[in-house]
């Protein structure tokens, strides 16, 4: 009797695990959606990810934009006699600084900076769930180039993270749907 109940037992733990195992699956999840051919960048010390195409290159950059810009990513053939990028910085505020106060400070450098400065979009948007300003804009960078470029400023804390693309203008249509993709797939991990 002892022998009956025993292997009832072991029958029936068995019975158990084995529907166990059918309802849990050992094959790993996956995450959100990765989109095919990009690459992650994945900045522990910054506190961000971002994913950005496979077939851009990341050029070393010279002194001193190699302590400012934490990446630097772009198309591999230029465009209109220009090579395009997407960068990112961080940043901090000052103190009692705002979104709106360093997006207008920031923007302010640029307009100082180019000739035929024209502000095309301002808007807020949120991106890894945080709210950001979204500014697009157009400047003469030369007698022979003038680019479009879009400047994103999130914040969190005392830290300002700024994703920016710029590309000639002329060009700027064929880089919209991979810019939002990059931006989509930017991540604040701190």
């Amino acid at each position: 009797m002892i022998r009956f109940l025993w292997n009832t037992l072991v029958v029936a733990l068995l019975l158990v695990l084995l529907l166990a195992g059918i309802s849990c699956s050992n094959t790993p999840t996956l995450g959100p959606t990765f989109p095919p051919g990009y690459f992650a960048h994945t900045d522990n010390v910054n506190g961000f990810s971002i994913d950005y195409p496979g077939g851009w290159r990341n050029p070393p950059l010279p002194p001193p934009f190699d302590r400012m810009v934490l990446l630097s990513v772009g198309p591999s053939e230029p465009c209109g006699g220009f090579d395009a990028h997407f960068y990112v910085y961080t940043d901090r505020f000052r103190p009692s600084q705002t979104l709106d106060d360093y997006s207008e400070y920031d923007l302010g450098i640029v307009k100082r900076s180019y000739r035929e400065f024209s502000e095309l979009e301002k808007q807020t948007t949120t991106i890894s769930g945080l709210t950001a300003i979204k500014v697009e804009y157009e400047y003469r960078l030369s007698d022979f180039t003038k680019v479009r470029e879009i400047t994103i400023y999130v914040g969190r804390g005392s830290t300002v993270w700024k994703l920016d693309f710029i590309a000639a203008a002329s060009c700027w249509d064929q880089y919209v749907t991979t810019v939002d993709t990059i931006v989509n797939r930017f991540k604040i991990s701190q």
